[in-house]
């Protein structure tokens, strides 16, 4: 196998100084060097780019073309190597970093957290993307393998070296539209037995649950249309008599808009806590901090229950 040479990365500081100071001397000050030793630089220097950089002009020394064009590239190479190996790289201005955040999010928060999440995360990253992806996804391999940033799901057991944080509690409503006949009056557990129900057809960890507790309780609903995801659901639920039962976060985020009903079970059920994942390697990032204060914040104060 070939070897790969690699330069060395030293001269790009020995290429700021001189360039800064247009002065051997001046630079060699800088880098704590002798004079000779950074003349000795200044050669390898003009061996490796194949131009003089710096002439004789009269008793200065002037930058070539070249050195001019390499001018601010090589103060900024220099001052991002500064940064990124010290402390201060950890805390390092991250307005003008053009980051791409990917997550796996439940298909009930994505619906409502999309907008919401890039306008928090705009007020200090202006430049940065977003991509939320289906919460079927593997979770633990796409953290570890580093191809999505974060995950957002039900509590359950993951791989040990995740961060975890508890974000919100996963709760259950009905919605229906103002018109249909289920709307009025109280909401049993007989009536929302023989209501004529939409459903998912992948259930999450809370729909599981919803359906478990129901079926102890001897409630059998009535499943006539299964969508591919709650707003679907939602939807459906809008233009006909059908009832669905979704989360509460997604249920009231778009209840407004669809002119939806929204009320309470007819049963006890526990919401569900729901967190955020990440990689250990990211925890210090200050990118990826702000990511995660910002999913912090697009979550409703009023009430940490969605």
């Amino acid at each position: 196998m070939q070897r790969m040479n690699y330069p060395d990365l030293n001269l790009l500081y020995a290429l700021d100084a001189l360039l800064s100071t247009g002065s051997v001397k001046a630079a060699a000050d800088r880098m704590n060097l002798s004079a000779p030793a950074m003349s000795h630089t200044l050669a390898r220097l003009r061996v490796a780019t194949g131009d003089e950089l710096l002439v004789r002009a009269g008793r200065n020394l002037v930058p070539t073309a070249r050195a001019l064009e390499m001018l601010y590239e090589s103060k900024r190479i220099a001052q991002t190597g500064r940064e990124l190996l010290s402390e201060k790289g950890s805390r390092r201005d991250i307005s003008a970093i053009p980051r791409s955040f990917k997550l796996i999010v439940p298909d009930a928060l994505g619906a409502i957290l999309g907008a919401r999440l890039l306008g928090a995360l705009h007020t200090r990253m202006p430049l940065a993307t977003l991509t939320l992806l289906s919460g079927s996804l593997e979770a633990n391999e796409s953290l570890r393998g580093g191809s999505v940033d974060l995950v957002i799901q039900a509590m359950s057991k993951t791989a040990p070296e995740l961060k975890c944080e508890k974000i919100y509690s996963q709760g259950m409503l009905i919605a229906m539209r103002k018109s249909n006949p289920f709307s009025k009056g109280k909401i049993t557990m007989s009536r929302y037995s023989k209501a004529k129900h939409v459903c998912v057809t992948t259930e999450s960890e809370p729909v599981k649950m919803l359906n478990g507790l129901a079926k102890s309780l001897g409630v059998e609903r009535q499943i006539v249309l299964k969508v591919p995801t709650p707003y679907a659901a939602l939807y459906a639920a809008s233009c006909s008599d059908l009832v669905a039962t979704v989360g509460a976060g997604l249920a009231r985020g778009v209840a407004e808009g669809l002119q939806l009903v929204c009320r309470d079970l007819p049963f006890e059920f526990e919401p569900r806590p729901v967190v955020q994942l990440w990689h250990p390697r990211m925890e210090a990032d200050a990118a990826h901090q702000w990511l995660r204060q910002c999913v912090r914040d697009s979550i409703p104060a009023k009430s940490r229950t969605l």
